[in-house]
């Protein structure tokens, strides 16, 4: 077998221990255990089609040198978010975070530096604020 198809049959093996034996111990009657055994099964059928594609086709190869360049700074910049958001506020880490990120995934065009962040921000605080009225996380200056 080929590293697909390990992956695929642990990530089964890893949702069966979800469905059959955690989910149950953790929550009370169908009703609560409904979100978590969707999550599961959204998890589930991804794993089975590793399992289940032929072995010739493989997605991705490792590469030291695109991890170096693109997956670890991706992981630090999202490790500085999440502090930024405990120190600063979540609107000036955003603020922050998204033009970051989209420079290191290579966006060029000017435009999208300000209207993304933008848009994104303002999406989360209008459904977050005003339609299910939870407040968004406060740092010491926002």
């Amino acid at each position: 077998m080929n590293k697909d198809r390990w992956t695929g049959l642990g990530f089964l093996i890893f949702c069966a221990l979800l469905w059959f034996v955690i989910i149950p111990q953790q929550t009370e009657g169908a009703e609560e255990a409904f979100v978590p055994r969707l999550a599961v099964a959204g998890m589930a059928i991804p794993a089975l089609i590793l399992l289940l594609r032929p072995s010739g086709k493989t997605a991705y190869d490792f590469s030291l040198g695109i991890f170096l360049r693109v997956t670890l700074p991706a992981a630090l910049l999202i490790l500085a978010y999440i502090a930024g958001v405990a120190w600063i506020g979540f609107f000036v880490s955003g603020l922050v975070f998204i033009p970051l990120a989209l420079l290191l995934f290579g966006e060029k065009r000017a435009h999208a530096f300000w209207i993304t962040p933008a848009a994104l921000l303002g999406g989360v605080y209008l459904v977050m604020v005003h339609f299910l009225h939870l407040e968004l996380p406060a740092g010491l200056l926002f």
